[in-house]
């Protein structure tokens, strides 16, 4: 038995089914329960997921409704697009209290294999298990939180979680505590920034495969890695068995350009919402950002440039383009 957990509100119901229809897809024969933790979900769209779940042998659904209140310690960036609901997976050793085990992911992901060997992987003396971010070797992460760089530093997209640990530690209202004592400063990566800050040490790093972010498909700007993963990351890019999507430009939006959103739009079309409506993406720009821009313009500022796909995905160090 397999437990999956997502989160989000209620307009992301269409994209949650999405993740859930690829699971679906490629897990025909395991028993799963999903676990949505949401903070709006409407009865009538909870119906309409649970219908539809269940009507696939051997998985189930179950919802559970957050309070606001709960998350209030968290620092929220106004100029980004996440809000409260980003610390809710913070929150999953407390609410999931019978089981001890949860695969967490993101909405904005899709499975493209059998998660049971990922499931199978032995955590029990780990916290949480996760991949490597793009900005595991980038030296200011660890300064800013205060912990060594050979601990690493995971994407919060995909974790398999030792919940039983988690609930031992009281992780919870650590959590709450170092966002109290930090700050939006200091927390730029959100909940992401709490779990490694707190567990970095007692984290299983797992194979790129396992959370294929989307910067992995760029040119090597993009990436703050030590060249030694090179090789694992470009197997992933040709294998991998979990895509995200962790671009702020989506499937949804006119301007993604990430290569497998085909794939995407072939798990929406047989979820309960099959029509992809396309809109442009807003970008939402803090005045630090706005004065970049305009220094830029002026050439008295280097903006980093537009994400670009490389044009070879087994190729991601340019032999004559020296970044440092």
């Amino acid at each position: 038995m397999m437990d999956i957990a997502l989160c989000h509100d209620n307009n992301y119901a269409p994209y949650s089914t999405v993740v859930i229809a690829s699971i679906l897809d490629h897990n025909e024969n395991a028993e799963i329960t999903f676990h949505l933790l949401h903070t709006d979900l409407t009865a009538e769209r909870c119906a309409i997921i649970k219908s539809w779940v269940e009507s696939f042998k051997g998985k189930k659904v179950c919802f559970y409704q957050m309070k606001k209140e709960s998350f209030a310690d968290f620092p929220i960036d106004e100029h980004t697009y996440l809000d409260y609901g980003a610390y809710i997976r913070l929150y999953l050793g407390e609410c999931l209290n019978q089981i001890d085990k949860v695969l967490y992911l993101d909405c904005d992901v899709i499975v493209n294999g059998s998660l049971c060997e990922l499931w199978n992987t032995d955590i029990s003396d780990y916290a949480v298990a996760g991949v490597r971010d793009r900005i595991n070797d980038y030296i200011r992460v660890y300064n800013r939180l205060g912990y060594p760089m050979s601990e690493g530093y995971i994407n919060s997209g995909m974790m398999l979680i030792n919940l039983k640990k988690w609930r031992e530690d009281d992780f919870f209202k650590k959590a709450q505590q170092l966002a109290c004592e930090k700050g939006a400063s200091i927390l730029k990566n959100h909940d992401q920034d709490i779990i490694n800050a707190i567990y970095y040490g007692q984290i299983l790093m797992l194979p790129f495969r396992y959370n294929l972010l989307e910067y992995y498909l760029y040119v090597e700007e993009w990436l703050y890695l030590d060249r030694k993963y090179y090789p694992e990351i470009i197997d992933a890019c040709n294998n991998p068995a979990i895509i995200h999507f962790c671009m702020p430009q989506k499937p949804w939006h006119y301007e993604c350009i990430n290569p497998f959103k085909e794939l995407y739009y072939k798990y929406r079309k047989m979820t309960p919402w099959p029509e992809v409506e396309l809109t442009h993406k807003k970008q939402k720009l803090s005045r630090k950002q706005k004065v970049k821009m305009m220094l830029g313009r002026l050439g008295l500022y280097h903006i980093e440039s537009k994400p670009t796909l490389r044009h070879d995905v087994n190729i991601i160090e340019e032999p004559h383009n020296v970044l440092f």
